[in-house]
């Protein structure tokens, strides 16, 4: 391979140490053991499926890398007597060295992983870009669509001065709670393992045609309770509770239910409720349309969606903050 020779192709096992250290040099990692540790969980141990990786590399060793990340959805048929189950693949990660920035690499390896995934027989991609990157993958041929929405609750009035001070991105790593309810494995044990778990969305909200998560017990187990982000089980009926984890988002405090699994809303919105006491959070971030907070669009993230093959919409997806959060 000359010098200057710039080769593209998928990842293979024996390039893990040298991905790792792309990814460390490129997006800025503060803390290694736990970003190493995130990036290992979410592409190597994902319980949908490894991730398709797509890494540039020339003489001198690997230039970038674009990880494609296994994910699957359930819809269910507009006659509710029908499931099928659809591949996709969310797009996250992206790193170049700062040397080899401005060579194309970032667009010629979504390409080819595209390509990778329609061999597949994946359905689409979806991601949630910033303002930045954004553009880029519209000229590559995606399309926005929208915000996702969430229910925002707000403990107290006190805490709005907290909360506007915070228009800024989350961090990744949670905020230890371990006092709060019970470890997720051991509240899923109330009510699994089940083979074929349906997508524990809310009850309330389920439509008929829409995409959810195809959760099983093993996805979510790898999902909440086996990766370096800490997550905790709030019971509130007998085989129901929330998958909740605290984290700071510039000067506040953010619950997030990142996935209801109750029939009823009541004890639930009580649980929670209680649970922003307890770990001293100024608001929640829920489901659309979680007990007594406010579904607020413009809260979510920016949807991108590339068909490949499936072509949804906005309104195609039943999403929970577990489903689309940055981890």
């Amino acid at each position: 391979m000359g010098r200057n020779h710039i080769h593209l192709r998928v990842a293979e096992p024996n390039d893990t140490e040298a991905i790792l250290d792309v990814c460390s040099s490129a997006l800025g990692w503060v803390d290694p053991t736990f970003d190493r540790a995130l990036f290992r969980w979410k592409h190597f141990d994902n319980a949908f499926g490894p991730s398709t990786i797509l890494v540039a590399e020339d003489s001198s060793g690997l230039l970038a890398v674009r990880p494609l990340m296994q994910w699957r959805f359930t819809r269910v048929s507009q006659d509710a007597n029908g499931v099928t189950t659809l591949k996709a693949a969310r797009a996250v990660d992206t790193a170049t060295r700062p040397g080899a920035q401005g060579k194309g690499l970032f667009r010629k390896l979504t390409e080819m992983g595209l390509e990778e995934l329609e061999k597949q027989d994946f359905g689409f991609v979806f991601n949630t870009p910033n303002d930045q990157s954004r553009p880029g993958y519209l000229k590559m041929g995606w399309a926005t669509a929208g915000q996702v929405r969430f229910g925002f609750g707000v403990r107290s009035l006190t805490r709005l001065p907290n909360i506007l001070r915070s228009r800024t991105s989350a961090d990744k790593p949670s905020i230890e709670t371990s006092g709060l309810g019970i470890p997720v494995a051991e509240g899923l044990s109330t009510i699994g393992p089940q083979e074929g778990l349906a997508s524990p969305i809310l009850a309330a909200s389920e439509q008929p045609g829409q995409l959810q998560t195809a959760h099983t017990f093993d996805t979510l187990l790898w999902r909440f309770a086996q990766g370096p982000i800490e997550y905790r089980w709030i019971p509130t009926n007998p085989g129901e509770g929330c998958i909740v984890r605290l984290r700071q988002r510039g000067a506040s405090r953010e619950l997030v239910v990142a996935l209801a699994m109750v029939q009823s809303m009541g004890p639930a919105w009580s649980a929670v409720s209680k649970a922003m006491h307890h770990v001293d959070a100024d608001y929640c971030l829920t489901p659309a349309g979680f007990g007594k907070t406010r579904t607020i669009q413009r809260l979510g993230p920016t949807l991108a969606l590339r068909s490949l093959g499936v072509t949804p919409t906005k309104e195609s997806f039943n999403w929970s903050p577990g489903d689309i959060e940055l981890f």
